[in-house]
Order: C-alpha cells, then sequence, then structure tokens
C-alpha cells in the first residue's frame, strides 16, 4: 500500500472512532508510519483527506454498484445483487461508511460546489437502481405498476438508513440484510 492510500486509511479509522474536529493531523501521521509533512504535501489539509475520502468512496461505490447491477437474469435479480453488494460493501468499508455519514455532511456541505456533487453522486446511485427497476419491469420480473425513479430513491434511502444506524447508533443489521433483500423483494416482485 502506497503512503497516500495509507494515510487515507488511517485518516478514516481515526476519523470514525474520534471524529474528524477531534483528530489532529500529527495522530493521522502517526498511525499512517510518515511525516506530518507528508500529510499535508499529499493532501493540504485535514479537510482534502476528508475530500479524498469522499471522492475516492464514491468512485468506487459507483463502479461496484454498476457491475452488481449487471448481475443476474432479471431485473429483480440485479436489484437483489445491488443490495447484497451494497450491505457488503458496507461492511467492508465501516470506518469511510461512518465518516461519510457523519462527517462529510457537516464539513464538506458548506461548499456549494461540493453539495452540487454529493447531490449528482446520489442521483447517479439511484439511477443505477432504477435502471434495474425498469429491466425487471420489462422483463416482468418487476410489477408493471412500480414507479422505477421512486422506487429507486426508497431502496436508496433504506440502504443508507440502514448503513448509518448501524455504524453511528452501533445497531446491529447482520441479521437482517436477507429479511431486507425478501421484504425488498416482495415489495417488487411481479405478482403474475
Amino acid at each position: 500500500m502506497d503512503k497516500r492510500t495509507r494515510i487515507l486509511k488511517e485518516a478514516a479509522k481515526l476519523f470514525a472512532v474520534k471524529g474528524f474536529n477531534e483528530t489532529a493531523a500529527s495522530e493521522i501521521a502517526q498511525a499512517a508510519d510518515t511525516a506530518q509533512g507528508t500529510v499535508f504535501y499529499h493532501f493540504g489539509t485535514k479537510q482534502g483527506i476528508l475530500r479524498q475520502i469522499y471522492e475516492n468512496m464514491v468512485i468506487d461505490y459507483m463502479e461496484q454498484i454498476t457491475i452488481a447491477s449487471e448481475i443476474g437474469s432479471t431485473g429483480l435479480d440485479n436489484i437483489r445483487s445491488i443490495m447484497a453488494f451494497h450491505f457488503r460493501y458496507a461492511e467492508e468499508n465501516r470506518a469511510e461508511f461512518t465518516v461519510l455519514h457523519r462527517d462529510v455532511p457537516s464539513h464538506l456541505d458548506h461548499d456549494g460546489n461540493r453539495c452540487e456533487i454529493v447531490r449528482r453522486n446520489s442521483e447517479k446511485s439511484v439511477g443505477v437502481i432504477a435502471a434495474a427497476i425498469k429491466r425487471g419491469i420489462e422483463d416482468g420480473s418487476i410489477r408493471h405498476d412500480v414507479n422505477a425513479e421512486n422506487s429507486a430513491k426508497i431502496l436508496k434511502a433504506m440502504l443508507i438508513g440502514m448503513t448509518r444506524m448501524s455504524n453511528l447508533h452501533k445497531v446491529d443489521f447482520s441479521s437482517v440484510y436477507e429479511t431486507c433483500i425478501d421484504f425488498c423483494d416482495n415489495a417488487l416482485k411481479s405478482r403474475g
């Protein structure tokens, strides 16, 4: 792992445990086994680190959710795959998700341009889900009366909500992931 990646990983862990405001750049440097100047050389500020954690996470998440949305032979299979991917990804990237849910809104949302980027990225992931729902409507695996865009927003909000509660409020959802997938499956599944 290169220095830049190590700094981001260690910063995410520290931010997740201590919070962005309470984590000093010197702590990040120490955890990453590098000089504090190296941290600032790569990211400029702590805000720069937070911004990079967000950007890396979004790029990777969007690549992975797009791949997940193509797994299976029907649109409903694609939805199941998207949901399973999200839960697995959120667990594997717990520190980063915690930071994104807790610290990004209060530290990056004040920048109007950054708000627009966050909104667009959210719309992209909702678009991937909506496209899978539309495929399901076309192939008959999802009810024809389902509103793809609204249903995609509901699914995305549910995924985000469960991840937020798991990470920020320490609610254990691991035993209900399959139930959640079944619930959505039953809500969308074609009845005929």
